[in-house]
């Protein structure tokens, strides 16, 4: 941090703010959300996770990357359960 270039109370909350990383930034915003947004959060999660997943198996498949074809839809299938579960809590 660069002491020289603050002056105020205001830049060093700017100065702090600059050094976050993207995942504290969003964990702060995360605390702020209640149940109904935290669960939206965890859906919306859960999907990308799985598309990654897919993305990959498919790419295996094709001989694009090398990998587990098995891995990659074994551990998408595990995701898709924990989506579904995740949908019947209220």
């Amino acid at each position: 941090m660069n002491f020289d270039n603050i002056e105020t109370v205001a830049d060093l909350v700017n100065q702090n703010e600059e050094i976050k990383s993207p995942f504290e930034t969003a964990v702060e915003a995360l605390m702020k959300c209640g149940y109904g947004d935290s669960k939206k959060v965890v859906q919306w999660l859960l999907t990308n996770m799985i598309d990654f997943h897919k993305e990959n198996a498919v790419s295996v498949l094709k001989g694009e990357q090398e990998g587990s074809i098995i891995a990659w839809v074994t551990d998408t299938t595990k995701l898709e359960t924990a989506l579904e579960l995740l949908k019947e809590v209220e």
